[in-house]
């Protein structure tokens, strides 16, 4: 299946999100990556990357689940 960038923008429509957002993967997933990467308030972000500035700069931030469970 390829990335589409329409069928996550149709995702983050129907999602209560505030003005930005950031997902925090447990890994890499490039099908999120590739969908995501083109929607200007949203980023998407590995887990062994995520910083306090990240964090106070994105409105919304949504874990994964396996997110919290990574040994960084």
């Amino acid at each position: 299946e390829t990335p589409k960038t329409k069928i996550f923008q149709t995702m983050m429509t129907k999602l209560p999100f505030k003005k930005n957002v950031l997902f925090v993967l447990p890994g890499k997933d490039e099908m999120f990556v590739k969908s995501s990467r083109n929607i200007p308030r949203a980023k998407s972000l590995n887990v062994n990357y995520l910083n306090i500035r990240d964090i106070l700069k994105y409105q919304d931030v949504v874990f994964h689940k396996d997110s919290l469970f990574c040994h960084i």
